[in-house]
């Protein structure tokens, strides 16, 4: 003679983010993973997994793991797991790093103002 009601909550995940049957997540790779290509471990629901970055890929880039998504009720189908590439700039360079980009840059006809340190400005 009662209706039961019954309601669920899922906790946030810092890590995943769901989106329907799809689970949106993101992954930090290297400027050199990213301009050269590379193979990257990513978390999924079901563990970690190789995921390949294609050469030239953009910070921002959405890269797509089929069937790592939510699992769709009554069949065997999932979602996809969309992951946002973050591609991480380095922020300390050795000065021999520093003349590689800088020989890169030029390569390219584009122009760099390379800052020097305190020694570098006293060694002229």
């Amino acid at each position: 003679p009662w209706d039961l009601y019954i309601v669920i909550s899922v906790k946030p995940n810092p890590e995943f983010v769901r989106d329907g049957f799809d689970i949106r997540s993101e992954a930090p790779i290297s400027f050199y993973q990213a301009a050269l290509g590379a193979k990257v471990e990513v978390d999924t629901l079901d563990g970690k997994v190789e995921m390949k970055i294609p050469a030239g890929t953009q910070s921002g880039d959405v890269l797509r793991l089929r069937s790592k998504g939510m699992p769709h009720l009554e069949s065997t189908r999932r979602g996809e797991q969309l992951v946002t590439v973050r591609v991480i700039t380095p922020t300390k360079l050795t000065k021999k790093e520093k003349e590689l980009f800088k020989k890169m840059a030029e390569e390219k006809g584009e122009s760099v103002n390379i800052d020097e340190g305190f020694w570098d400005k006293l060694k002229k």
